[in-house]
């Protein structure tokens, strides 16, 4: 699996947990948890993005 995937799921974990658990007390470690994920993967993604881009453009020739 690919970074990028693991930490997109992460997030996507975490609007179903923001989504369910809408009114209880937030445990703040937990929420940063997914903003430390957040520097990482938009460190990834720039890059991953003109890969996939580039493969776009090798398909359409």
């Amino acid at each position: 699996m690919k970074p990028s995937f693991i930490l997109l799921d992460e997030f996507r974990r975490f609007r179903h947990f923001k989504r369910y658990y809408f009114s209880m007390d937030y445990d703040w470690d937990r929420i940063d948890y997914p903003a430390r994920k957040f520097d990482r993967l938009s460190r990834r993604y720039p890059d991953e993005l003109r890969t996939f881009s580039a493969f776009l453009e090798r398909l359409k020739e």
